[in-house]
């Protein structure tokens, strides 16, 4: 995702500030978010319903090779359509969320409150992808 707000952002002048702003948070939450899974991956493998976890992984990989797929469109030709642009970043903010918080029930106290402050985070892209999705339709 950081890749993707960097690349977004130089297509998207009117919003750089946001995108790159997202860029960095994304590249803060890809660390924290390795260490809360190797310290929780007991729990979540122990589990009782461990399907909602894979439910949230699968989507997020689908999203994940959407994404790749039009990184990789910036990088060749740098030419994509803005609204698929938005599109791939509010449906990639959506699984984020939802995989956060099917993550937290496997957490511990203290993992639990680094994941909200993600969470809290992911949520304010969310409603930014909203708008940003929002303002580009009413044109």
């Amino acid at each position: 995702m950081s890749e993707f707000y960097r690349r977004f952002a130089e297509v998207a002048p009117a919003h750089k500030i946001l995108l790159l702003r997202f860029s960095s948070d994304e590249a803060r939450h890809a660390e924290i978010i390795t260490q809360l899974i190797e310290e929780a991956s007991g729990a979540i493998l122990s589990q009782q319903t461990p399907r909602a976890v894979e439910e949230a992984l699968t989507k997020a990989k689908e999203g994940e090779r959407q994404l790749v797929r039009v990184v990789n469109s910036l990088r060749a030709s740098g030419r994509v359509e803005r609204e698929t642009l938005y599109q791939v970043m509010f449906a990639n903010e959506e699984c984020s969320v939802e995989f956060y918080r099917t993550l937290y029930s496997s957490l511990g106290p203290e993992e639990r409150r680094m994941l909200l402050r993600i969470l809290e985070e992911e949520y304010e892209h969310l409603e930014a992808a909203r708008r940003l999705r929002s303002s580009i339709r009413e044109r």
